[in-house]
């Protein structure tokens, strides 16, 4: 059992989620009641109440920092608290503010860490959506992080710093370019393969309320998820086909523009079924931000 006061520092990742972060951080401060881990919520480039919130939160819980960034990026605020923000501690837990953690969810994470010395990444699984079972699935047989809840090792987190590796500030596949990282492997090896350096604690969830189709405002969500899972398979798939990068060295583009900049090919419209409208927006988006970026 892992010695679990002082040890940990939590991150949540927060944009425009007035109507679930309380609750996040409920959840996230249940956790360990009195153990002395620190909570950073980094909220960034929003525009509803979340600030407000979270700073009326922070007051009333000492162990809970507002960090207020003005762009609305995850993976650059995902940066800020690796190389700015982040204390020498055991584990960071990193959390989505839309999402719920399970009871008892860091325990079992730590635990796992006991028993997997070897490991760089303890990754919790998903308790809700349609599709949980067949996700949890992809998760494990793949060996790749879900980005609602995660851990990494200090030690790592420290590697990273040394090596000054950054996400690519506009990335949207953060998790899985983590997972990649966390195994040491940028290529289909890290997307495709497990690995001993990033395990799972079954006993850990975490949970969200699902999208439904009896709710008009979450039609309009969906198409928008649905053209950022092609985005991002697309940014992924130029990063893996870019040149020799070494994650573990600091090799990675600085951020999306460098990337459509340097690709070698940028995605093509061509037929996908159902989902044909969404790619099309999806390889627009990213065609014509490459093109902005040549004629600058």
């Amino acid at each position: 059992m892992i010695d679990l006061p002082t040890s940990w520092s939590a991150t949540i990742f927060a944009h425009n989620v007035a109507r679930t972060i309380v609750a996040c951080l409920d959840s996230v401060l249940s956790q360990l009641p009195g153990s002395g881990g620190r909570v950073f919520v980094l909220v960034n480039g929003s525009r509803d109440d979340t600030e407000k919130l979270v700073s009326r939160y922070a007051d009333a819980h000492p162990d809970v920092t507002l960090v207020n960034l003005p762009l609305a990026d995850k993976a650059s605020a995902w940066n800020h608290y690796v190389h700015a923000l982040s204390p020498r501690v055991g584990f960071h837990f990193f959390v989505d503010a839309d999402v719920c953690v399970s009871k008892d969810a860091f325990v079992a994470m730590l635990d796992t860490f006991g028993n997997a010395p070897g490991a760089n990444a303890v990754g919790a699984l998903p308790l809700s959506g349609r599709d949980r079972r067949g996700w949890s699935g992809r998760m494990l047989t793949h060996g790749r992080l879900a980005g609602g809840l995660y851990a990494l090792r200090g030690s790592f987190l420290d590697e990273l710093r040394q090596r000054a590796v950054r996400l690519p500030a506009g990335l949207i596949g953060d998790d899985l370019l983590v997972s990649c990282l966390v195994k040491g492997a940028l290529g289909p090896q890290g997307l495709l393969q497990p690995s001993e350096r990033l395990v799972f604690a079954p006993a850990a969830g975490f949970s969200f309320t699902p999208l439904s189709i009896r709710r008009p405002r979450d039609w309009l969500v969906y198409g928008r998820r649905l053209v950022r899972y092609r985005i991002r398979d697309y940014q992924l798939a130029m990063l893996l086909r870019g040149a020799n990068v070494q994650p573990r060295s600091g090799g990675l583009p600085a951020d999306v523009a460098t990337l459509y900049r340097e690709a070698v090919d940028l995605p093509q419209y061509y037929w996908r079924g159902r989902i044909t409208p969404f790619d099309l927006l999806a390889v627009w988006k990213i065609r014509n931000a490459a093109r902005k970026d040549r004629a600058t």
